[in-house]
């Protein structure tokens, strides 16, 4: 066996070709399972260049883009425990830990406003935008499996499932 020449390493033409070929088609470990092993733990991550976050959602392991859909911002930058929602640091707009869209607050704030100004609410809320629909503003899914202690993601969702991916390297029981 031998390993890559050292410029590799280095080479710009070379990482785009790895994030194209290993980094975004096949399945890549992203975090350790024990990291997200409590309902409510949210954990972030970079797979191949791209903000991932990974998250517990009673008992389910779900991954999605990190990235909000109203203004593209990251959501995590760093672990967290114990959370029911992930919140925008921008418009805190917040999602569920299944991806879904569950408050756009200023947007579509109650007749209270929530201490909100009326000029402000009236200019952020949303009764106004054609086919403004939550359920399709959810978090965009990855594709995400475990084994080995692992959590693994597959960025566009072809590669095959991951123990077919593993083959004999995962233990049978």
């Amino acid at each position: 066996a031998s390993t890559l020449p050292g410029a590799v390493y280095q080479d710009e033409t070379f990482f785009n070709l790895e994030k194209e070929r290993v980094f975004h088609s096949s399945w890549v470990a992203a975090a350790e399972l024990c990291d997200l092993s409590e309902p409510g733990d949210v954990v972030p991550a970079t797979v191949g260049g791209a903000p991932v976050v990974l998250a517990n959602d009673k008992g389910t392991i779900r991954a999605f883009h990190n990235v909000c859909s109203h203004r593209g911002a990251q959501l995590v930058s760093e672990r967290c425990t114990k959370r029911r929602t992930i919140l925008c640091p921008y418009h805190r707009w917040g999602y569920a830990l299944d991806g879904r869209l569950v408050g756009t607050p200023a947007f579509d704030a109650d007749d209270s406003g929530k201490n909100i100004p009326q000029a402000l609410r009236e200019k952020f809320r949303t009764h106004h935008v054609k086919n403004f629909a939550k359920e399709s503003m959810g978090l965009k899914p990855i594709r995400v499996d475990t084994a080995l202690g692992l959590v693994f993601v597959n960025m566009n969702g072809e590669a095959p499932p991951l123990d077919v991916w593993f083959g004999d390297l995962l233990p049978t029981l």
